[in-house]
């Protein structure tokens, strides 16, 4: 992960345009680059008081000319614990703010609740709460606005550190950073920066999971940028003191000195009428100027020991600057190596991406060949399945044109229906009268056959006797009988009985021709 680098954002370095006695002095550094790293499309603070957080954010905004609407919201009647306003701090504010800032900040006197009216559910991206510093208050604030916050929404939380009286802002901070993502400063009274959106930008990253050795550079970093301006501030209030005090001891002394010289030419016109009075004035004018010079003196020690405390203050501004420029160059140097290393690993990172590259390129000119085979085989199958289509179509139409022929045939039968039945009742009737028929064949045939065996053995019997009584077995005419004869046995026995008709009539015949009739 990147690392925090404050001389990326050289905002941070600006002097803030407006100054005024305030513990948020010492985190304008920081309010300026988080400006530029949130880079916010709608700007809220809530509490703005002098507006020396407002109007450091709205400063960074110009300097990097971002297209960023700000909103200050503020009663500026005071609260319990800043005391109560009057009209001119919101008047003597808006002359400062508006010929700067009004082309993109607007100041809003109004309370906090009421201005959840003016503002659209997920519009703003940077929220500043500062108002009244009670745990129900801020908690009740927080959750006001809350909604209000965009997908990558950012609240900043001022006086976190301060466990005194009836602040409870730190109390509910802890309860959010089990929560949200964040990360905090403990200088001047404490400030608190969470991460409220799903879907942050990312910018913000390397200071909300620093770890915790650069979260402490992070720290000490900013800390010392606020101190620098903290001393500044400080230095300029001095010597703007000391200049009020001189310049308001100069009017003193002058305006004594206007009174004495009044004195003494009044005194010098009446002349011999106050002469007793001039000289008890006289005599006491010695006095009264040594009681001057003394005044004098004693401003003039006071001056130099003020003169000797801005030398202080002007060394010790000295070497705190020393010192921030001697941590800038450290801080530059390290930097710097950071840099040569995170370009040497960019380096490696490209080579190995553009292996990477390569590889996937070769892959994907394979992948390309293997789409082309598919994209063929594929207008093959979609062609065959055209053809298929067609054929079924064709189907279809046949066994629409089927369907309503059938349809027709169903049609028909219905119709025919009540004759076929009848003519099923017809069949079924002459199926009955046939079976009662093949009975009575059958019983006929039966008694047929009985009739024919007795006729067959009858006649046998008959032209066996004459066979015998008219032709002896030893001549030819009898053999021949007897063989015919025989002849009927066999085939009588095999049931031909047509045959055995047939030749004993011929045997018969043939014995009647050869031999004479011979009656018994």
């Amino acid at each position: 992960m990147k690392e925090l680098n404050p001389l990326e954002f050289p905002v941070c370095f600006e002097f803030p345009t407006r100054l005024a006695p305030s513990h948020w002095i010492g985190h304008i550094p920081f309010a300026m680059s988080l400006v530029a790293w949130q880079r916010p499309r709608i700007f809220v603070e809530l509490g703005t008081f002098t507006g020396v957080s407002y109007c450091a954010f709205c400063q960074s905004i110009a300097h990097l000319g971002l297209d960023t609407k700000a909103y200050a919201v503020d009663t500026w009647k005071g609260d319990p614990h800043n005391g109560s306003n009057g009209p001119e701090v919101l008047e003597e504010l808006r002359a400062f703010h508006d010929p700067r800032y009004g082309s993109f900040s607007r100041l809003i006197p109004s309370t906090f609740d009421e201005a959840l009216l003016h503002f659209l559910d997920g519009s703003v991206d940077l929220l500043h709460i500062d108002g009244y510093h009670t745990h129900m208050a801020v908690k009740h604030d927080f959750e006001s606005w809350l909604p209000k916050m965009s997908h990558r929404g950012v609240i900043v939380f001022h006086d976190i550190n301060v466990r005194q009286g009836d602040f409870g802002v730190w109390r509910l901070w802890e309860e959010l950073k089990e929560q949200f993502p964040y990360f905090e400063f403990l200088h001047c009274h404490g400030l608190g920066v969470l991460q409220v959106g799903k879907e942050p930008t990312g910018t913000l990253d390397p200071l909300l999971n620093a770890p915790a050795q650069e979260a402490v550079k992070i720290r000490e970093c900013f800390s010392q940028l606020g101190q620098r301006l903290t001393f500044q501030w400080e230095t300029e209030r001095l010597l703007r003191d000391i200049r009020n005090q001189q310049e308001t001891d100069r009017e003193s002394l002058q305006r004594q000195l206007a009174e004495l010289q009044a004195a003494k030419g009044l005194q010098l016109e009446e002349g011999p009428k106050i002469e007793i009075e001039g000289v008890t004035a006289i005599q006491e004018q010695p006095a009264r100027v040594l009681r001057l010079e003394q005044r004098l003196k004693i401003q003039n020690e006071r001056l130099a020991a003020l003169n000797e405390q801005l030398v202080e203050l002007q060394a010790s501004k000295d070497l705190q600057l020393q010192e921030c420029l001697h941590a800038q160059g450290e801080l530059r140097t390290a930097q710097q190596r950071q840099l040569d290393m995170a370009e040497m690993a960019r380096e490696a990172e490209r080579a190995e991406h553009r292996g990477v590259l390569t590889s996937l390129q070769d892959r994907l000119g394979e992948t390309e060949q293997n789409l082309q085979v598919c994209r063929l085989q594929l207008a093959e199958k979609n062609g065959l399945i055209e053809f298929q289509a067609s054929r079924i179509a064709e189907k279809d139409q046949l066994l629409q044109s089927q369907g309503a022929q059938l349809a027709e045939r169903a049609d028909r039968i219905r119709v025919q229906d009540p004759l076929v039945q009848a003519l099923t009742g017809e069949l079924n009737a002459c199926v009955q009268r046939e079976g009662k028929l093949q009975e009575e064949f059958d019983g006929c045939a039966q008694r047929l056959e009985a009739v024919q065996r007795s006729l067959s053995f009858r006649c046998a019997s008959r032209v066996s006797r004459l066979v015998r009584q008219t032709a002896p077995v030893g001549t030819l005419r009898g053999t021949v009988l007897h063989l015919a004869l025989r002849g009927g046995s066999v085939l009588r026995r095999d049931g031909v009985r047509l045959f055995f008709f047939k030749l004993t009539r011929k045997a018969t015949t043939l014995a009647t021709r050869a031999l004479p009739f011979r009656s018994a």
